[in-house]
């Protein structure tokens, strides 16, 4: 876990930084990271029995980026981060939970709207997301791995300049269209999520 954690922050700072603009060019290409919070809504689309409880709660996540303006109010976001995620199905007294994306690898893609072009900008933003499991302990045979995930997201945020430095808290929902689960115990799964971020660009 470590090295991907030393890659990611390295790749973040020389994407920042190649993503520089001379005054007075035009900043159609953005590069940063964001940082933030989410909580996992983790659905059975059958009823469970009583003994069964789905647990979801708040996790962290965290991600560098790069944007492409096409103009002054379009543009696309590309993403790559860790999510460390708090779900799990909670079987009852004697079973261990079946821990759903407890660690994920996540990219998106997304197209941005801006309302406005200066002061504080807030914009909205739509796009697929791709969230792939990491975590599982194989030495215990009583744990199940997860499925991939492909989620579309939707949500809003505002941007900010400070200089060379645009800072753009954000909110958005991810609607999981996949069967995530891999536990013969149990049946349909989905994962949701609604994630708070700062992206901070440059």
């Amino acid at each position: 876990m470590k090295k991907y954690l030393l890659l990611f922050i390295a790749c973040s700072l020389s994407a920042s930084l190649s993503a520089q603009n001379p005054a007075g060019a035009i900043d159609r290409f953005r590069a940063g990271f964001e940082l933030g919070v989410n909580h996992s809504l983790l659905h059975s689309k059958e009823g469970l029995s009583e003994k069964i409880i789905m647990h979801n709660d708040i996790g962290f996540q965290m991600g560098m980026l790069m944007e492409y303006a096409f103009n002054d109010r379009f543009l696309i976001s590309t993403s790559f981060g860790f999510s460390l995620n708090d779900s799990k199905v909670l079987k009852g007294t004697g079973e261990l939970p079946y821990n759903v994306f407890g660690l994920s690898a996540d990219f998106m893609i997304h197209g941005i709207y801006r309302f406005s072009t200066s002061g504080v900008c807030p914009y909205i933003l739509t796009g697929p997301s791709f969230i792939h499991p990491m975590a599982i302990d194989r030495s215990n045979s009583a744990q199940f791995p997860t499925g991939n995930n492909i989620s579309v997201d939707a949500g809003f945020g505002l941007e900010k300049a400070f200089g060379s430095l645009f800072i753009a808290p954000e909110l958005r929902y991810s609607l999981g269209l996949s069967e995530v689960n891999r536990d013969p115990s149990l049946r349909t799964l989905t994962y949701h999520r609604v994630t708070f971020t700062f992206k901070f660009k440059g």
